[in-house]
């Protein structure tokens, strides 16, 4: 096994980590973790910290990693957060982007000069019949989705309602379930 690793050492000079479950669980490092990460930066590789976790941004997850121990830039880091925003600013020229999602997205978004909007709660304004009074914005160009610990209903009939209307349809990740413990998290 050493002498393979050697030998993958020798003739690469860039290696890619998924970070969930690879790197770290929530928010303890895997053993070893750490070591590798400072060894390859010692011999000068290239290294990428790979995520399809949304939920922050590029500048919160160099954060995470600093505190972890692990000494990385915004260069290290591809977060399905950067990747979306900078596709839909090439994409979309005008017009809003309707999110389904954290912070991570919309910090993303707004760093890439894209307008966005459906970040946090949406709640009716008449608890008594939640899914009256769902208004519209005219110039939304694309739905853009990932993980959101506010996703209701009233999220899902308006992102559906842009879509129809012709929105193009954008997810970051497609994860059918999350890791959570002793429960299953739907993805």
């Amino acid at each position: 096994m050493a002498k393979v690793a050697s030998s993958v050492l020798r003739i690469c000079d860039t290696f890619l980590f998924d970070c969930d479950g690879v790197i770290w669980n929530s928010n303890v490092l895997i053993p070893s973790a750490q070591a590798l990460i400072h060894y390859l930066f010692d011999r000068k590789k290239n290294v990428f910290l790979i995520t399809n976790n949304s939920r922050r941004s590029v500048k919160e997850y160099v954060s995470k990693c600093n505190g972890l121990g692990l000494p990385v830039s915004e260069r290290n880091i591809i977060c399905t957060a950067r990747v979306a925003a900078c596709f839909l600013r090439e994409k979309i020229s005008d017009g809003e982007v309707y999110v389904v999602g954290e912070s991570g997205i919309s910090t993303e978004l707004n760093e890439s000069g894209v307008s966005n909007f459906g970040i946090g709660p949406d709640f009716p304004a008449d608890s008594s019949n939640p899914l009256h009074g769902v208004e519209l914005r005219p110039n939304v160009k694309a739905v853009l989705v990932g993980f959101d610990s506010h996703f209701n209903y009233r999220k899902l009939m308006r992102g559906t309602a842009y879509i129809n209307n012709g929105a193009y349809f954008y997810a970051t990740n497609e994860d059918a379930q999350l890791p959570g413990g002793n429960i299953v998290f739907p993805g």
